[in-house]
C-alpha cells in the first residue's frame, strides 16, 4: 500500500485541494461545508476569530485566528511552549543525528535539515508534533529569542497519518518542509515545518519575500543582524494551509522536557520542556 500511495500523484492532487479550497463559494455552501468539516473534525467553532461578514473561502475558514485569550501563554519564564495545537507522536535525544520516526525506524537531522546549520543541533533534542485536519493550524514560536533565518526544502507531499508514519522511512525527510531558526539565550532552536499530502502551502509570517511562495529549489536564508526579528513566546512563525507536523529541535544541554507520553494531546502555549 506504501509503495502505491507513493507513486500517486499527491502533488497535483494537493494542488488542486489547494486551489479549491480558496475558490469563492456561495456563502450558503461555504457556511454549510464549514459546519460539516467542524462536526466531522471536532473543531472548537466557539474560539475561532471570525471576520465581520464570515469567512470568504474555505481556506480562511482552516487558517483562521483564534479569539484573544484562546490560548494562553505559560507563565514560566524559563518555559518553553508548544507552537502549535496537536497530538505529541516522538520526543527524546538525538543521537549524533540520528532522530526516531516511529519504534524501528530512523531518520537523520542532516537530511532533515540539509544544510550545515543542522551541525548545531548534534546529540541534541527533538519533539513531534502532529497536527490533525480538526486542529488550529498557526503555528508559534516555542521561545524568546531572534529570528535567524529558514531553510525551505521543496519535496514529495505524502499524508503525515501515523499508519505511514510507522511504515515509510524517511517520510519526513523526502516530504517538503520549512524550517525557521530561532536563536535564543540557551541555544539555536529550529522548527521544522513538515508538508503533507493536501497541504496547499505553508507560509512564513515573518518574512515578506517568503509569503510569496517557494521556488522548486532548495533556499537557506540567513539574516543579516538588522534583518532579525525579535520574537516572544507565542508569536506567529507561519501558517499551514491544511495540516501536518511540526519538529522543534533544540540544541545539545539547552532544555529539560516536561511532558513524557507520545499521544498526548496539547495546546500552543502549554509548557513541554523547560530551559537549563
Amino acid at each position: 500500500m506504501s509503495l502505491l500511495y507513493r507513486l500517486m500523484p499527491l502533488r497535483l492532487m494537493s494542488g488542486i485541494t489547494g486551489m479549491i479550497s480558496s475558490l469563492r463559494f456561495p456563502r450558503a455552501i461555504l457556511r454549510r461545508a464549514i459546519d460539516l468539516y467542524a462536526s466531522r473534525y471536532g473543531v472548537n467553532t466557539a474560539e475561532m476569530m471570525v471576520p465581520p461578514g464570515g469567512f470568504g473561502t474555505f481556506n480562511d475558514f482552516f487558517t483562521r485566528k483564534l479569539a484573544a485569550g484562546a490560548r494562553p501563554i505559560d507563565a514560566d519564564r524559563r518555559a518553553v511552549v508548544s507552537p502549535v495545537d496537536g497530538r505529541i507522536d516522538r520526543l527524546g535525544r538525538i543521537e549524533r543525528d540520528a532522530m526516531i520516526q516511529a519504534k524501528g525506524i530512523e531518520y537523520s537531522l542532516r537530511d532533515l535539515i540539509p544544510s550545515g546549520t543542522a551541525e548545531a543541533f548534534i546529540d541534541g533534542d527533538f519533539i513531534t508534533i502532529y497536527l490533525s485536519p480538526g486542529d488550529y493550524h498557526r503555528i508559534h514560536s516555542p521561545v524568546d529569542g531572534t529570528i535567524a533565518g529558514y531553510l525551505h526544502v521543496p519535496g514529495r507531499l505524502l499524508s503525515v497519518r501515523e499508519s505511514l508514519v510507522k511504515r515509510v522511512p524517511g517520510l519526513y525527510t523526502g516530504n517538503e518542509r520549512v524550517v525557521t531558526y530561532i536563536r535564543a539565550n540557551r541555544g539555536m532552536v529550529a522548527v521544522c515545518k513538515v508538508g503533507a499530502a493536501n497541504v496547499g502551502a505553508i507560509s512564513l509570517s515573518y518574512d515578506a519575500a517568503a509569503r510569496k511562495g517557494f521556488s522548486r529549489s532548495p533556499k537557506e536564508s540567513l539574516y543579516n543582524a538588522d534583518q532579525q526579528k525579535k520574537v516572544l513566546r507565542g508569536d506567529e512563525l507561519g501558517v499551514f494551509n491544511l495540516g501536518s507536523t511540526v519538529i522543534v529541535i533544540f540544541e545539545k544541554g539547552s532544555v529539560r522536557f516536561t511532558v513524557e507520553s507520545p499521544g498526548r494531546r496539547i495546546r500552543m502555549g502549554e509548557k513541554i520542556a523547560v530551559r537549563i
